[in-house]
């Protein structure tokens, strides 16, 4: 049996989520238990065994968060925390959850580089898993997936690139460093992945939403 450890950084899967909610066609969000059904299917295509011999044993969601007080002034916010913590407990996701700091007068996500880094590299210190997929984008997280090759596990990076004028007319881009994604033993481009898959009806990728 083939044993998958998924990282998501939850501030990128937010991201994804609101551009195909509001700006892609399909106008619907991830559904995150859709999103790993995907991943199984994926990860048994890239090693060449079948879906019966791969199974995720672990998944860790990374985001900061609103302290109480704060999301309780921001309408239904402290409601819809609670809604999401019951779709990630559903599909046995682990939360870690962060303190959003003050810098500036502005909230500002600290910390999740690190939470992930030291978790993932506890699963494999402790051969928990084979295979490790990461869903991040940013470049911080390259000294990780270095760290990787020391031990034998299959590294992936799965990430989104697109990009789009808000309302305000102000560009917004998101990209996954094409360093991750080279250092990585296998990358996969979800934005292309997903495009192809909904032209061709396929249902793997018609499960990854909402």
């Amino acid at each position: 049996m083939t044993r998958i450890a998924i990282f998501y950084d939850g501030n990128f899967i937010l991201h994804s989520s609101n551009y195909y909610c509001y700006i892609h066609d399909i106008k619907k969000r991830i559904a995150l238990g859709g999103l790993q059904k995907y991943f199984i299917s994926k990860v048994a295509e890239i090693i060449e065994e079948p879906e019966k011999y791969i199974k995720i044993s672990q998944s860790h969601y990374f985001r900061g968060r609103l302290n109480a007080f704060d999301a309780s002034t921001r309408g239904n916010q402290l409601y819809n925390d609670r809604v999401f913590d019951d779709i990630l407990m559903s599909e046995g996701i682990q939360t870690h959850y962060l303190p959003l700091r003050n810098v500036s007068g502005k909230k500002e996500e600290s910390g999740t580089t690190v939470g992930l880094s030291v978790e993932a590299i506890q699963v494999v210190e402790r051969h928990l898993a084979d295979v490790v997929l990461f869903v991040v984008s940013d470049a911080d997280f390259l000294p990780l997936i270095r760290k990787m090759r020391e031990y034998d596990v299959y590294t992936i990076v799965a990430g989104w690139d697109f990009e789009y004028v808000n309302d305000d007319g102000t560009k917004v881009t998101t990209r996954t460093s094409q360093d991750l994604r080279n250092t990585a033993d296998y990358s996969i481009m979800l934005t292309e992945e997903i495009d192809e898959g909904l032209n061709n009806h396929d249902e793997t990728i018609e499960n990854i939403f909402i």
